[in-house]
């Protein structure tokens, strides 16, 4: 099988090095690549992420479309693998998630989808300008897919009407709990919409410990308590090689944002 991961992004050029770690690092043997829709002006043929993957593995698709949902569409129209992974070019995912996700497609799924976002900010992850949440991710069987392309002109990638509408028409399993990478909430996240960079801006201003006290994440009808996802840091195990390799990525990323 082949796994297509794509990516929409528009005029963020220091991301590309985060982006291209994050895909070379993701744990998969088999033939894979990266569909990137890039909406940035002038950008001729020539990507600034090439060089950072392996050539014959960088899809590049120039891009006139003003929403991510639109650019979305492009990148799975253009895959041509059996399996769809999502990347944003701001985001961490775990090593190992394309593989935790892959059992329920062996078993007929054709999504093991991405449950919610956990705003849970990692005092040890947290960079001036940059903070973690932990989120969960999905793996897509392309072709089931296809048949339910995301709502064009919306400002957001999973809108809920997309969701139900996912849910509706493909077999889709039923998830756990993914802590499988995070999201970094910035001032140059153009990607969120207006209320959520507020969300993110009220984050970074509030002391620690106020936003675990007050910041349950719900799933269907269980209430979990984000403290609780603490012990997945342990596991991550910052002390080794790609623990290490994580957080020089991310100063890096800090860097460049400056």
């Amino acid at each position: 099988m082949k796994l297509s991961c794509l990516c929409a992004t528009h005029n963020r050029p220091e991301f590309m090095p985060w982006l291209a770690w994050v895909y070379n690092q993701i744990d998969w043997d088999g033939p894979r690549e990266l569909v990137l829709v890039d909406s940035t002006p002038g950008l001729g043929r020539v990507h600034p992420v090439s060089g950072l993957v392996p050539e014959e593995e960088l899809v590049f698709i120039p891009s006139d479309a003003k929403d991510i949902t639109t650019k979305y569409n492009q990148a799975l129209e253009s895959a041509s693998g059996d399996l769809v992974y999502w990347l944003d070019d701001d985001d961490y995912h775990c090593p190992n998630a394309v593989q935790r996700c892959l059992p329920a497609l062996e078993r007929g799924a054709a999504v093991y989808p991405w449950v919610n976002l956990f705003w849970l900010r990692m005092p040890d992850l947290a960079v001036r300008h940059l903070d973690c949440f932990w989120w969960s991710a999905g793996l897509y069987r392309r072709e089931a897919l296809l048949s339910c392309p995301r709502f064009e002109g919306r400002s957001m990638c999973t809108e809920i009407r997309w969701i139900k509408r996912v849910m509706r028409s493909i077999p889709v399993a039923t998830p756990g709990i993914g802590t499988m990478g995070f999201c970094l909430a910035h001032g140059r996240n153009i990607s969120n919409r207006p209320d959520r960079q507020r969300i993110a801006r009220k984050w970074r201003q509030e002391p620690a410990e106020a936003r675990v006290r007050r910041a349950p994440a719900r799933v269907g009808r269980q209430t979990k308590d984000p403290a609780e996802l603490g012990g997945w840091l342990t596991r991550l195990n910052l002390t080794t090689e790609h623990g290490q390799e994580l957080l020089f990525q991310l100063e890096q990323l800090k860097e460049r944002l400056r």
